[in-house]
């Protein structure tokens, strides 16, 4: 009897500790089943800051009917924690992923942007809003370029 008390005693303590460290890492777990992403939008005066390596990109020269992935790098260069709370790409020809888990001071990460290119030619200019919990902007216009042939090379 004694030892089951015990056993449970230290389950317990062990599951407060785990959740507690969690909270240590994601301030803004919550309980609400909000994501951490929108109530991290809302604490403004914890806001971080984000680096972009390169926010515009030209992908090139490409055929009708094929795809292309775009990457782009950043780093959390604040003292808090990043989190990217929306992406929303120029137009439906987009398929956009980014994490949607805390990046942490110092840490990088990558947005990666897949354009399909079905039906359309010439010069394509694209841009993709992000919005971060970043005191240097909470939006953030990604750009990319890049020229989309008939399926035989012509422009």
């Amino acid at each position: 009897m004694m030892i089951r008390r015990m056993i449970s005693f230290f389950g317990v303590v062990i599951i407060l500790f785990a959740c507690q460290d969690n909270k240590k890492v994601n301030p803004y777990i919550n309980d609400l089943n909000i994501p951490p992403a929108v109530v991290a939008q809302l604490d403004t005066p914890n806001y971080t800051k984000i680096a972009w390596l390169d926010s515009v990109q030209d992908f090139g020269t490409i055929k009708d009917g094929e795809s292309v992935t775009i990457r782009y790098e950043f780093k959390n260069t604040g003292n808090k924690p990043l989190f990217i709370s929306d992406v929303k790409p120029s137009c439906g020809c987009m398929v956009t992923d980014y994490p949607r888990d805390i990046i942490m001071p110092g840490k990088s990460g990558e947005l990666k942007a897949t354009f399909k290119s079905f039906g359309v030619h010439g010069m394509m200019h694209k841009t993709i809003l992000v919005t971060t919990n970043t005191s240097n902007s909470i939006f953030h216009e990604l750009k990319f370029s890049g020229l989309v042939t008939d399926s035989s090379g012509r422009k």
